[in-house]
């Protein structure tokens, strides 16, 4: 996108560049769960999901979908995906993968958080540490329809920043906005459905 923070993805040349010093196991370690230095806006993970449910191809990112007349609604220009990348992870591995994704939802971290009932959501919780005490930048990257085509299925993204000590915030709102999408429905009464209250919360969570 234009004007986009390019995030950052640590090696041993970049550390030895900007801080003089050798990359260690505790580097590999901490990188290989998302800590560090890496760095990634929403929209970076919104497209690695994205990547997975595509089976390896990447896509640019772009707002505009199509330009439509305001009066007859004739089409007038469509944008066209264009590929930047198709990974040679094999579509077995890809597959294996949202099985993962959708386990996390079923049987693990976001089982409580996501309870729409209108549409099966696969995807992961995270917390991101901003050297803040008892902060966490809350996260939850997510597909669905799980059992849609590709085609017919979305990403959506969420990242509330370290405003408190629960970190559950993210797939709590992730939650409201699936039950919006498949619902139907405001964003008022997609919260009340789902028992999320948008003003007020008293919501207890739990720590990964």
């Amino acid at each position: 996108m234009p004007a986009e923070n390019a995030g950052l993805l640590p090696t041993p040349t970049w550390k030895e560049e900007k801080y003089n010093d050798a990359w260690t196991h505790g580097d590999t370690m901490n990188l290989s769960i998302g800590q560090g230095y890496l760095l990634a806006s929403p929209l970076q993970l919104a497209n690695m999901m994205a990547m997975i449910v595509n089976d390896g191809i990447i896509y640019k990112p772009h707002i505009l979908k199509e330009v439509r007349d305001p009066t007859t609604s004739a089409l007038i220009d469509e944008i066209q995906p264009e590929i930047l990348h198709q990974s040679s992870i094999s579509a077995k591995t890809f597959e294996t993968l949202k099985s993962y994704l959708r386990d996390v939802i079923v049987h693990g971290t976001a089982r409580v958080p996501i309870n729409t009932k209108v549409v099966q959501v696969a995807g992961k919780t995270g917390t991101a540490e901003v050297g803040l005490k008892d902060r966490w930048h809350s996260w939850f990257v997510s597909f669905g329809p799980y059992d849609a085509p590709a085609k017919d299925q979305i990403v959506v993204t969420t990242m509330i920043e370290a405003s408190n000590p629960w970190e559950w915030w993210a797939p709590y709102a992730a939650n409201v906005i699936y039950q919006a999408i498949y619902a139907n429905q405001n964003a008022h009464d997609a919260a009340k459905a789902v028992g999320v209250r948008l003003e007020g919360s008293s919501l207890i969570g739990r720590r990964e």
